[in-house]
């Protein structure tokens, strides 16, 4: 297989980077941008459609066969227009391009909560399976102390099984922590498009200011989906307004340009016309077109409501759990220290034969929960962190601060 050259050989190492590649490589932005050029060009064919036409119109006219007239003039024409109804099109078309763009950037933030949710996943892996490496040693350690003295008749010979079976659940666990590296680094080098580096263990910082609920909550309406969800309202109340123009009378304009004509017309180089045409009965045409705008104006007015009320409770969730992980990663570092002192008081009670092997194990084993929940804990609290920035509505560049 051919190496790799150039910056897509080079592994990226920090979430930042991790990010920045995966927004270079996703179809869902690529296809968001699509929707916002469609957006946008739809609105230049609605401002298009709303001014006058030009054109050049030839006509021959044939009478007898040596009378043949030919006609030909520059148009200018306007059909239908109200002047209400093309200003109401052209405003929801613009609202129909800011929602676009809103809809973009809330999929750049989701993309940053799927990257950061699987490198801080890796993070925690990683230092899984270095923790479980120390206690894999420490395992080893005792088990060697173990068959020492079962050598010397100080012990049974059943405590070196008992420890060695703890030795093969550690590395069990062990090997699930590294397939999940494994895996960890595949999903990242898909999102990104480029080899990923295992962070090392020590990258993740759990020191987060975090401000008062109120401030987050106060953000709500910078939510680019608050954003899309109220700029869907305004272009749906375009679109009624524009409805509600075809009871209005419509002009029609028309000025014709003569380059060339019969002789009897010659003289006459231009001409214009002005016409006006006032609804009268439809057959409720228009009472049903109007009616079916509003309903999807109340439509979009409801989804607003229902994307308002979900942000609030994502702000109030995120929030709650930054903090409660805060508060668990004290207790975790805590339970950490103590796990750590009672494993050393009980090899040395063990040694003078004041406990026996089973609480050893069990000490070891509580180490080991205690460790995998601080990290845990750890990672789940700079995660977190993100989460809260971006339900209240940060840029992703803001929220990886």
């Amino acid at each position: 297989m051919a190496q790799e050259s150039g910056t897509d050989a080079v592994p990226l190492t920090t979430l930042r980077d991790v990010y920045v590649s995966a927004l270079a490589n996703s179809e869902k932005i690529a296809i968001s941008e699509q929707s916002v050029s469609q957006a946008e060009a739809l609105y230049r064919q609605t401002r298009g459609a709303n001014l006058p036409d030009l054109s050049f119109q030839h006509d021959t006219f044939w009478q007898r066969r040596k009378d043949t007239q030919h006609t030909g003039a520059f148009q200018i024409q306007k059909y239908g227009l109200t002047g209400y109804r093309e200003l109401a099109a052209l405003r929801a078309g613009r609202h129909s391009i800011a929602q676009a763009k809103y809809d973009k950037q809330r999929v750049e933030q989701l993309l940053l909560v799927d990257v950061a949710g699987a490198f801080y996943g890796l993070v925690e892996a990683r230092q899984n399976v270095a923790s479980t490496e120390r206690l894999i040693a420490l395992a080893n350690d005792r088990l060697n102390e173990l068959r020492e003295r079962v050598r010397v008749g100080r012990s049974r010979n059943a405590e070196p099984i008992q420890q060695d079976y703890q030795i093969t659940a550690l590395q069990s666990q062990g090997e699930e922590h590294s397939r999940s590296v494994g895996a960890y680094v595949d999903f990242l080098t898909y999102l990104s498009g480029r080899p990923v580096q295992p962070p090392p263990a020590t990258e993740v910082s759990t020191q987060t200011f975090v401000r008062s609920l109120e401030s987050y909550l106060s953000r709500l309406h910078s939510r680019p989906d608050v954003q899309s969800a109220e700029a869907a309202v305004s272009a749906a109340k375009g679109v009624v307004d524009f409805r509600r123009g075809d009871y209005l009378p419509k002009i029609d304009l028309g000025l014709n340009l003569y380059s060339y004509r019969p002789k009897f017309y010659k003289e006459t180089k231009w001409d214009a016309s002005l016409g006006v045409n006032v609804p009268l009965w439809a057959w409720g045409a228009r009472t049903g077109a109007v009616d079916s705008a509003l309903a999807a104006f109340r439509v979009q007015e409801q989804t607003l409501r229902f994307v308002l009320r979900q942000a609030d409770l994502e702000v109030r969730n995120a929030y709650r759990d930054v903090l409660s992980a805060q508060k668990q990663c004290e207790l975790q570092a805590k339970a950490v220290d103590l796990a750590r002192r009672d494993y050393g008081i009980q090899l040395r009670d063990d040694r003078q034969g004041l406990v026996t092997s089973l609480e050893v194990l069990e000490s070891l084993n509580r180490l080991n929960l205690a460790e995998l929940s601080l990290t845990n804990f750890q990672v789940q609290s700079r995660l977190n962190a993100i989460k809260l920035e971006i339900a209240a509505g940060a840029r992703p560049e803001e929220a990886l601060k």
